[in-house]
């Protein structure tokens, strides 16, 4: 709670197709910026007057943005180290150098984890419902690569059960143990919409205010983009008038925190790798 404001940085294979969620088992070298920039997007976060910043692993599409090792049998790993970018630009893991570059600048970070797998189901021909226990076990298996091989992870912020998995075929409870035996201090954070919270360890507010009494810890969730929409696409408005005002954000964190919540921002760098000035000049003015 004492990290009121945080920065959630959504660029994965959607921000690449153009279409969100994306479709499962895209050809890899769609994912192909031509000026990653992590450092500008941390640095913006910082310039912000964030605390905590959400960095994606992997979502609804399955694309990975750190190199796994988990594969469906018969294909390769459907992640960054797939692509020709990745060996032309130096092996470069997304997740492993936004974590270190969050840390070095003091921002806390979290991990956002799609358990929804689109590519996982394209491949298998199986999904939550005719193959559960192997649809559980790929969850672990990239779980445990991301909570064991990148250091202390504080939290961990899941997405697609709510929408697609159902807790009633893919349990959550077995998960959420799995990611405390691997890291017992990490927060578990589901994405579930859920009154009151039986999921997960923090209440989501998503594109909603935050009531006055709620009864446990909790996080509002809002996108910078006016229309809501959490992505770059191609075509978008990249106008300065696209993204909502520092006024108005800085309202909207001043109310959540006051309601003892924390204020989560969405961010969407474009397919090059940068963000749009028109986000940029938001978060400064921001901070400012």
């Amino acid at each position: 709670m004492d990290r009121g404001f945080g920065i959630k940085i959504n660029w994965d294979m959607r921000t690449f197709e153009g279409y969100s969620p994306a479709h499962g088992d895209l050809d890899v070298d769609t994912f192909a910026p031509t000026g990653f920039d992590p450092d500008e997007w941390l640095d913006e976060t910082v310039a912000s007057g964030a605390e905590y910043v959400v960095i994606t692993t992997k979502h609804h599409d399955g694309f990975a943005l750190w190199p796994t090792g988990y594969a469906v049998p018969g294909y390769d790993p459907y992640s960054v180290a797939q692509t020709t970018w990745y060996g032309a630009n130096g092996n470069v893991d997304v997740v492993g150098e936004l974590l270190s570059g969050a840390r070095n600048r003091g921002l806390t970070p979290v991990l956002y984890f799609s358990a929804w797998d689109r590519t996982y189901e394209i491949r298998t021909g199986t999904d939550q419902e005719s193959d559960p226990a192997a649809y559980t076990a790929m969850i672990k298996a990239q779980l445990t690569e991301l909570l064991t091989q990148y250091g202390d992870i504080p939290a961990i912020w899941f997405d697609g059960w709510e929408i697609h998995l159902e807790y009633v075929n893919i349990p959550f409870e077995p998960i959420c143990e799995h990611v405390k035996a691997l890291q017992p201090d990490c927060l578990v954070i589901d994405n579930n919409h859920e009154r009151p919270l039986i999921h997960g360890q923090i209440q989501i507010y998503e594109s909603a205010e935050v009531p006055v009494d709620h009864p446990q810890l909790t996080e509002r969730i809002e996108s910078i983009r006016v229309d809501g929409e959490w992505v770059w696409l191609a075509g978008d408005d990249q106008s300065e008038d696209a993204f909502k005002s520092a006024e108005t954000i800085a309202a909207e964190i001043a109310q959540t925190n006051a309601r003892a919540a924390t204020y989560l921002l969405a961010i969407s760098p474009g397919p090059d790798g940068a963000l749009p000035d028109g986000q940029i000049a938001v978060l400064e003015a921001l901070g400012a």
